[in-house]
């Protein structure tokens, strides 16, 4: 089997993809599930609208921020390690292919090197960019035009079925 770098840039593109999709997703369940709530809320269409002003509906924004934020990490999480993964199989592939008398020596080194580079990619993403605290304020901006979203949506007597499309 000869080794073509075409294969693991293909794969890698894939994968990418697949996450936007997966990204997407979880954007729209959070809207619609903010959509839901508001509509729920009996609130005058001539006033400005915000989720604190039904009694307990802030906390059930609070949930549906919390598993986004959660889905969004969970996502960014298996992506690195999915991509640590496969540049991993591509070293091993090219070692295969163009160093087969040392295979043994170098497979050990890759194998000690991507696992210890993936934890250190982590941690040191971990520290500097405090990545669930970003993910939490693109939460918090998502809420915040959800309201501007559904009282336009009120103002003008869009129905619920229309907002959510």
């Amino acid at each position: 089997m000869a080794f073509h770098i075409d294969k693991y840039e293909k794969q890698h593109k894939a994968n990418l993809l697949r996450r936007a999709q997966m990204l997407g997703s979880a954007y729209n369940t959070a809207i619609n599930d903010l959509i839901r709530l508001g509509m729920l809320m009996n609130v005058d269409k001539n006033k400005d609208f915000f989720f604190s002003l039904r009694k307990g509906t802030e906390k059930q924004v609070k949930q549906v921020q919390k598993r986004l934020s959660d889905r969004i990490l969970s996502i960014l999480d298996n992506g690195e390690k999915e991509a640590f993964i496969l540049s991993k199989t591509k070293s091993v592939d090219m070692v295969n292919e163009y160093l087969p008398k040392v295979r043994e020596k170098v497979l050990k080194g890759i194998n000690n090197r991507t696992s210890s580079a993936l934890r250190a990619f982590q941690s040191e993403r971990d520290k500097n960019m405090n990545l669930s605290g970003a993910v939490w304020d693109l939460t918090e901006e998502l809420k915040e035009q959800m309201e501007l979203s559904l009282q336009l949506g009120l103002h003008e007597g869009t129905s619920a079925k229309e907002l959510a499309t």
